[in-house]
């Protein structure tokens, strides 16, 4: 598969000079958590059914940054890719695309929120919302492996097709996407009841598509 305040201390000892001590200052536990959701001031709430809103505005316990350089992605897939707008705590997402009815869309960020102080990351976050009367709960899971190494591969794209043709992955993206993470695992959740085509793919440009000469595939 080819796939940095400046602090001025003055000590003054008014009895004994000889007694001063000098001790460091230290600025309390560093923070090792990472930005936690305000499921209160979520709205549509995390996992909505009946949803007809336009955008959705998260809110967090701290003050994160959103690194769009990492994979964001929304399943199933849409002709325009949401907007991301921070404002302090506050994450603003603005849906461009017409939805489909009945039909549960996943947010997936990965590990692109991460607080100010100490970048950490929250891991494998999603916000998740259906335009129908529930949830799909299918799920997929799988690992993916180089075939000439026959190691687990980072970072490969698995991608289910409504449309079954074995040219599909040449000419469209797909409906579903998972990334697999370094032991090669992925995950897809949240998928509709259907029959699909599963494709994993080492898409080196980005694009959700299979060029023949540069990138490696698995069916």
């Amino acid at each position: 598969m080819k796939l940095g305040i400046i602090l001025i201390v003055f000590a003054v000892s008014l009895f004994c000079f000889s007694c001063a001590q000098i001790a460091p200052l230290t600025g309390g536990a560093k923070d090792q958590y990472p930005p936690v959701l305000d499921q209160d001031r979520v709205h549509p709430a995390n996992y909505s059914v009946n949803f007809a809103s336009k955008g959705a505005l998260l809110v967090f316990d701290e003050y994160f940054k959103l690194d769009q350089t990492k994979t964001i992605s929304i399943n199933p897939g849409v002709s325009t890719l949401p907007q991301f707008k921070v404002k302090g705590k506050k994450l603003y997402i603005e849906l461009n695309s017409e939805l489909e009815k009945n039909t549960t869309y996943t947010i997936n960020f990965g590990n692109a929120i991460k607080d100010i102080a100490e970048g950490n990351e929250l891991q494998n976050f999603k916000y998740v919302f259906s335009t129908g009367a529930f949830i799909d709960s299918l799920e997929l899971r799988g690992t993916v492996y180089s075939s000439q190494q026959g190691i687990p591969l980072e970072g490969a794209i698995v991608g289910l097709y409504k449309t079954l043709g074995d040219s599909v992955p040449y000419f469209s993206q797909p409906n579903y996407v998972g990334i697999t993470n370094s032991a090669g695992w992925f995950s897809i959740e949240n998928i509709k009841e259907g029959t699909y085509k599963t494709i994993a793919l080492t898409d080196e440009n980005g694009n959700y598509k299979y060029d023949e000469q540069s990138e490696g595939i698995g069916f």
